[in-house]
Parts: structure tokens; sequence; C-alpha cells
């Protein structure tokens, strides 16, 4: 978390040791903690903002891969690329043909794009945590993202809300 000034993003029960968990969820908007002691080491902790837990999603994409530090012309084929998917996408073509057709992810290309976990927000960047959860209905597609593995399209696959204590 140094490379990000500490910043440990949106955490969600159970994702961390539980002492960390207690003084976090102990803690007003705003406010420190105290020092306290995990397995990692010790921690002081300020709470920046707080919001309820958005569940899990499942997700397919295309991507169009080109790394941050690549090329100028690289960049642009890249860029031009996902454009191209998104036009097929927005004139109504199968996601799944784009996918398979365009796609430079060799795992996932065969299933249509189909990514095999699901994602708690937790999970992903601040920035695709309010792109990708801001997806409503099963079938939406993502606007093209700039990612560090490039340009990608998601298509939200299925949503979860946070189960009830009973269901876990």
């Amino acid at each position: 978390t140094s490379s990000k000034g500490g910043m440990l993003g949106y955490i969600s029960s159970l994702q961390t040791q539980y002492p960390f968990e207690t003084n976090v969820y102990s803690l007003a908007l705003g406010e420190f903690s105290k020092p306290f002691r995990t397995k990692a080491g010790f921690h002081i902790v300020k709470l920046l903002k707080s919001r309820p837990n958005q569940g899990k999603i499942r997700l397919a994409h295309i991507l169009s891969s080109v790394s941050i530090d690549a090329p100028t012309n690289l960049q642009v084929e890249a860029k031009k690329k996902i454009e191209t998917v998104d036009l097929y996408l927005k004139n109504g073509d199968s996601f799944e043909e784009v996918c398979k057709t365009y796609s430079d992810d060799p795992y996932s290309r065969g299933r249509g794009g189909e990514l095999r976990r699901w994602y708690f927000s937790s999970d992903l960047s601040e920035e695709l945590q309010d792109k990708l959860f801001g997806l409503q209905r099963l079938g939406d597609i993502s606007v093209p993202i700039r990612t560090n593995l490039g340009w990608q399209v998601f298509k939200l696959l299925d949503k979860k809300p946070l189960l009830s204590f009973e269901e876990m």
C-alpha cells in the first residue's frame, strides 16, 4: 500500500485479519485508530469513506492488450481496436462473437469473454469498482475502459447482493 500512499480502498468483512477488521469497523468517518497490531505488524488507520457492501458480480470481457509503457503507435492501435469492438456492440452484434474475433485474452476468448470468478468491489481498482458495479441489468456492457492490461469492455453476467447472515 505504500505505492498508493497508504490507501487500502474499500474492505469488507472477512477480507482482513480480525484485529484489523475490528479496528476499522469501530471508526467513525475521518477518525484515526489507536495503534494496533496484527500478524503483519503495527497499524494506524484513518477511515476516509464508507459505503454499503455492493455484493458481488460476475463478468465477461473483451481485451485489446497493450502495456502502459508501450510505444505510441501500439497504444493507438489498441485504442482503435477497442473502438471497433465498441461500435460492433453498439450496433447489436453478439458480445460472444465479437469477443471470439477481437479479444486478446486467450483464456476467456473461447468462452465469449467469461471470467471464471466472482468479484467483490474490493477485488477491483476504485475506477473499475464504480464503472462495473454501476452496470445495473444483466447483459449491460461498459464503455471501453483503460486498465493496466490495455483497453477492456466488460459485460455484466450476474450480480448478487450481500448475503444475509443466515445465508452466509
